[in-house]
């Protein structure tokens, strides 16, 4: 399957998207075209909801678990710093522990506090990219996001 069709056989068949293709576009017409043809689509990475409605119907549902929660598991890492460091992360827990730690996050990432942001973050980004871009390349790594962060 090339990255621009969309194949899914019968109504009840989930298009497959190629998400690790180099030029995979979550806003391309492909994902459209999924989006019309299913709620969810396939990837190598498992199911990928395509659809808003879906996607908060099934944010609500008690049984949906959060599936980087099990990516440590997954690969054989069932001890040590690292999984204690990813389990660290908010995005990592579940239930009670992570509304209690959304509910005190959430006055950070505000629309109001974002909003103000951006001109600040736009003029890092135009100064990072004015460093290299005389250049015409860079290690994007060093010169950009690492600064950026």
């Amino acid at each position: 399957m090339t990255p621009n069709t969309i194949t899914a056989n019968t109504d009840t068949e989930a298009p497959r998207l190629n998400v690790t293709d180099p030029s995979f576009s979550i806003t391309s017409a492909l994902v459209h075209e999924a989006r019309e043809v299913s709620w969810f689509a396939h990837t190598e990475y498992g199911i990928a909801v395509l659809r808003y409605d879906e996607v908060s119907e099934l944010m609500h549902h008690p049984s949906l678990r959060q599936g980087s929660v099990h990516w440590p598991a997954h690969n054989g890492v069932t001890d040590g710093p690292f999984l204690d460091w990813w389990n660290s992360w908010i995005l990592n827990k579940e239930g009670q522990e992570h509304r209690r730690l959304r509910t005190l996050l959430n006055p950070a990432f505000s629309k109001r506090l974002i909003k103000g942001l951006v001109p600040r973050f736009q003029a890092l980004a135009g100064e990072l990219i004015d460093a290299f871009a005389d250049k015409g390349e860079c290690e994007f790594i060093g010169e950009f996001a690492d600064p950026y962060a």
